[in-house]
């Protein structure tokens, strides 16, 4: 789903998106993509595939340290 549409939805229809795609560049010119989650959760690496791609993350319950 594109980003435009799910926050249209959200403001709109009041249909939370659960995750926005986002992509930023790292200082050697690589390109990192995560899911945002939807709060309260995060981001974690569940240890499968490249650590620079969403693939291998899913929301999960934040942890107090």
């Amino acid at each position: 789903m594109d980003d435009l549409a799910a926050l249209t939805a959200w403001v709109e229809r009041g249909e939370a998106p659960q995750t926005l795609a986002a992509t930023l560049p790292t200082a050697d010119g690589r390109t990192v993509s995560r899911n945002l989650c939807a709060y309260p959760l995060v981001s974690r690496y569940d240890g499968h595939g490249g650590p620079a791609d969403a693939a291998g993350f899913h929301c999960a319950p934040a942890t107090r340290r």
